[in-house]
């Protein structure tokens, strides 16, 4: 979705650091699952769709991303600022739980208050 839909790309703020974490990020997945087919897939695929990618891809980026900030623009409140912590699951499966969360009394904050009232209202509507 990073690469190839523009809906989604255009929910970045800072789009560029996002493509190249998420290039390093699949360098090293690769690395640890060498000759797995759905990486190989996934790879070629977006290195013939994306040209972004294709360039991120050929400068052999390696480097994991296990926190940072995540700057978002959503359509319905605006501008979010979001700390994110990812963590590997214990079970082995190789998941990775990635969090999200706002800075107390922020404007991000509140805006994710928004966003779950809204959500609340309209699950109480159905």
């Amino acid at each position: 979705m990073l690469f190839l839909d523009e809906h989604y790309r255009a929910l970045h703020r800072d789009l560029d650091r996002i493509a190249s974490c998420a290039v390093a990020t699949l360098r090293i997945a690769t690395g640890e699952h060498p000759g797995d087919p759905g990486l190989s897939a996934l790879v070629g695929d977006l290195a013939v769709r994306s040209d972004r990618f294709a360039e991120l891809w050929a400068g052999h980026p390696v480097a994991s991303h296990g926190y940072g900030t995540r700057r978002l623009r959503h359509p319905e409140v605006g501008d979010l600022e979001l700390e994110q912590e990812n963590v590997a699951l214990a079970d082995g499966s190789g998941h990775v739980l990635m969090m999200h969360s706002a800075a107390p009394d922020s404007p991000s904050h509140h805006a994710l208050q928004l966003l779950r009232m809204r959500a609340a209202d309209d699950n109480a509507r159905h």
